[in-house]
């Protein structure tokens, strides 16, 4: 029994969230956590300690908030593209315009996923990273 634990364990989705609302990312954590294929193996709150916790935690996939304080999400997601170049990043926004989808775009986002659609787009955006394939 031990052993399917442990190989369910390993084919779960390591996730960091980095996004400056506490509140969010702990609700956000909860709803990741409670899906058979996710595991949420970090929480920060801003675009440095996303970097840090990427190269100690080395998720799979990297949720990122659009504007975060010290380091915004686009500037984090370039590092992490140069840095640790198999992670993928979905971008978490508030916002909708062309110009935010297009910088996710170019600097390497497997998607952009609008916060008032998590409910129904979050799951299959981590899901379509996951099996790398980009839906920006």
């Amino acid at each position: 029994m031990e052993n399917n634990n442990s190989t369910e364990k390993s084919m779960k989705h390591k996730i960091l969230i980095a996004d400056d609302s506490e509140l969010f990312r702990e609700m956000l954590a909860e709803r990741l956590c409670a899906e058979p294929d996710m595991h949420v193996v970090g929480e920060v709150e801003d675009g440095v300690a996303a970097l840090e916790q990427t190269k100690m935690l080395q998720p799979e996939i990297v949720l990122l908030d659009m504007r975060m304080p010290k380091l915004n999400g686009i500037e984090t997601a370039r590092r992490l593209q140069t840095e640790h170049p198999g992670v993928k990043v979905i971008f978490l926004s508030s916002f909708s315009n062309r110009e935010y989808v297009q910088a996710a775009k170019e600097c390497g986002a497997a998607n952009y996923v609008q916060k008032i659609f998590l409910d129904k787009d979050l799951l299959p955006a981590i899901r379509s990273a996951a099996r790398k394939t980009a839906n920006v």
